[in-house]
């Protein structure tokens, strides 16, 4: 590695080892400069070899190391990026063309109109993803522009993704520092989480690989910000959201958007939208004639709306339910240059002048693009989409969209909603996933999304956050059920816990152990939780799960009467308090308790199996079959259901029966319980014969 051999003083072979880089652009500089350092180094080492005394020959060197790392740097961004097809049509202005705050500063501010404003902005945008490498001054300057309250906050933002760019091809400590400082300083919210998106990615990225990740500075001083906790929690969640884009989508065009595509009021056809004809009766007579007509009306009304609010819950929970309608709108031609694709909507941009000429009300556009649920780039999509839709709209369905009676789903009811950090700050992450997922200009660029069982962005940020606070990442990353590179992460989080013997951490260690079959740990982990924290419910709840799991029944029990005591209300508590007493051989005992429950639930699937599963363990076969031949309402447990249904028929000598319904249990399934239940079944001279026939094939 080269940066290895500048700061071990390997002076000579850094420099022919940068000259072997720079060899593949003869003419853009860097052997000049390399020249310049050799030089400065054959004087200092001349003036030694003389005997000569120097007092500033370690700044000397020192200003040589730097100079040499500078280089390195720079032949890094040359090497990486520009040759991308993001930056190849830009390639022969970018070379050597660095922007300094001031330039741009002239550029946007002597803009004669939009056009020009735009060009600008897309000039700075790019130079600044190629730029080399900075210095703390221009730290300083970078700042007090994105910053400034005196310069468009669309601007600023814009040219923090240039920034974000630029960083996640090659690292920049100071970059980093400048994204830092602008996430603790600006007063735009959206200013605000773009930088910190940024930094955070970018940080998380090299987190792994850089000896100095452990006290990276951007982190450390955007640690400082009294959000900066909520938000490293909340940004891998919602990367994870952005990720399963396509299977939110599934989900949405399968069982939500028929039903809405069914009962809407309106239709699209060759003319263009219509209002829906009027339902004929089922003797083929106008709906007026119908007297069930309204009832039907109201029915698929109702269906619609159930069908609305399941996907506007979806979004309000963070799913990307918008990213398969809108992915084929990034085709538009507005989408062909890389800066649309990072720019806020806004309306002056002289790419959709004709598109917002032809919507014309300028409240329409206000009302979605302040409080639809997109993100910036789905603004410009919809924009676009509707110039061409609104020409075919009748007159009564434009005004109802002027009045505002029509928008899409999951309008914020005022636009406070799409300004929260958290809102502003999925809508930036559902751009950048958009355009690393839809636009052929990020080949070549690193993804932020391509690594997310790494979970860098939580890695990187250990240093800064509470213990309580590492405990809720490793109990998220455990209901994920994680794989391989998720459970690395999880023991470098427990790793990273300050105090090895306070509740957060003995929970977390207890939940791991659990999750990798480590049982005795679990449980020992779970009883130091209870000296310190004596009847709290999760750690109770663990420990019974344990003990069951183990075998240790009479203990199982216990955990879950406790439990119960804590939370009479809870229904669980106490069939798992009967399930466990009855595998400890106390079946008997808790009989009286089911029935009551029964009694008090009718309809509940999960009393009803218990009892009949408790009957069958007691003995009481006829009894067990009764229970669950009984009608249900609840189709929760279906399957557990069946199961034992199916047992219940086997030992009464209706084997036929049994069979039967085993065989409309998937295969897996049914091979997995038949053999969890041996016990039950060998209660009733069922052995491995009789076992590996009921699990046979039909």
């Amino acid at each position: 590695m080269i940066k290895e051999k500048i700061h071990k003083g390997l002076i000579t072979e850094a420099i022919r080892d940068l000259r072997n880089m720079a060899s593949e652009y003869p003419y853009e500089g860097f052997n000049e400069r390399l020249n310049s350092v050799e030089q400065d180094f054959a004087m200092m080492r001349e003036y030694m070899l003389q005997g000569m005394n120097d007092p500033h020959r370690q700044e000397l060197f020192h200003g040589i190391q730097r100079t040499l790392l500078d280089i390195q740097y720079d032949l890094s961004v040359r090497k990486n990026i520009l040759d991308t097809p993001l930056l190849q049509p830009y390639k022969r202005s970018l070379i050597n063309r660095d922007l300094s705050v001031d330039a741009l500063r002239m550029q946007l501010s002597n803009a004669a109109d939009e056009q020009s404003h735009y060009e600008a902005l897309t000039r700075a945008f790019f130079a600044l993803i190629a730029s080399y490498h900075w210095r703390k001054s221009d730290v300083k300057d970078w700042v007090e522009f994105l910053t400034s309250p005196h310069f468009r906050e669309t601007d600023s933002a814009t040219l923090i993704s240039a920034i974000t760019l630029s960083l996640l091809e090659n690292h920049s400590a100071v970059k980093a520092q400048c994204l830092a400082e602008v996430y603790v300083r600006s007063t735009s919210e959206l200013v605000r989480q773009r930088a910190f998106t940024g930094c955070i990615l970018a940080e998380g990225r090299y987190y792994s690989c850089d000896s100095r990740s452990k006290k990276m500075s951007a982190v450390a001083l955007m640690a400082c910000s009294p959000d900066f906790v909520q938000a490293v929690k909340e940004i891998h969640v919602q990367m994870l959201s952005c990720a399963n884009a396509i299977n939110d989508s599934k989900k949405v065009r399968e069982s939500i958007m028929p039903n809405i595509i069914k009962n809407q009021p309106f239709i699209i056809t060759t003319e263009g939208i219509k209002e829906r004809p009027a339902d004929k009766g089922p003797d083929g007579k106008d709906a007026a004639y119908d007297p069930n007509a309204d009832e039907r009306e109201e029915r698929g009304m109702e269906e619609m709306e159930h069908s609305v609010q399941k996907m506007v819950n979806m979004q309000r929970k963070g799913a990307d339910v918008f990213f398969e309608g809108f992915s084929q709108m990034k085709r538009f031609p507005f989408f062909y240059k890389a800066i649309n694709w990072f720019l806020p909507f806004y309306k002056e941009h002289p790419d959709i002048q004709n598109s917002i000429g032809s919507v014309k009300n300028s409240q329409f556009i206000d009302r979605i693009t302040k409080r639809g649920p997109f993100c910036e780039s789905d603004k410009y999509s919809f924009i676009i989409a509707m110039s061409d839709v609104i020409k075919r709209v009748p007159e009564n369905i434009r005004k109802m969209m002027e009045d505002g009676e029509v928008g899409p789903i999951g309008m914020f009811p005022d636009s406070e909603g799409s300004h929260s950090a958290s809102f502003l700050r999925l809508q930036y992450l559902q751009d950048l996933y958009r355009f690393y997922s839809l636009s052929s200009m990020s080949r070549g660029l690193y993804n932020p999304f391509s690594e997310l069982d790494k979970c860098n962005v939580w890695l990187c940020s250990l240093d800064y956050i509470s213990d309580a606070d590492k405990k809720e990442m490793c109990l998220f990353l455990l209901k994920r059920a994680p794989g391989t590179q998720e459970r690395r992460t999880i023991t470098s989080i427990l790793d990273k816990f300050q105090d090895k013997e306070s509740y957060d951490y003995q929970f977390s260690y207890g939940e791991y152990a659990l999750f990798t079959k480590h049982y005795n740990a679990a449980i020992e982990r779970y009883n130091k939780c209870l000296a310190l924290k004596p009847d709290n419910i999760p750690t109770l709840r663990s420990l019974a799960r344990a003990y069951y799991i183990t075998g240790d029944y009479e203990k199982a029990a216990s955990a879950f009467d406790a439990l119960h005591t804590l939370k009479p209300e809870s229904l669980s508590y106490q069939l798992n308090y009967a399930m466990a007493m009855t595998r400890a051989g106390k079946g008997e005992d808790v009989i009286n308790l089911l029935y009551k429950l029964e009694y008090e639930n009718p309809d509940n699937v999960t009393v009803n199996n218990t009892l009949g599963w408790t009957l069958m363990y007691v003995h009481k076969p006829e009894q067990a079959l009764s229970t669950l031949q009984k009608p249900v309402s609840d189709k929760d447990g279906k399957t557990s259901r069946m199961l034992n249904l199916a047992y219940a028929y086997i030992i009464n000598n209706n084997m036929a029966e049994g069979m039967k319904l085993l065989h409309n249990i998937p295969k897996e399934t049914r091979l997995d319980s038949i053999n969890e239940d041996a016990e039950l079944l060998g209660m009733y001279g069922i052995g491995p014969a009789e076992i590996a026939i009921l699990a046979s094939e039909d």
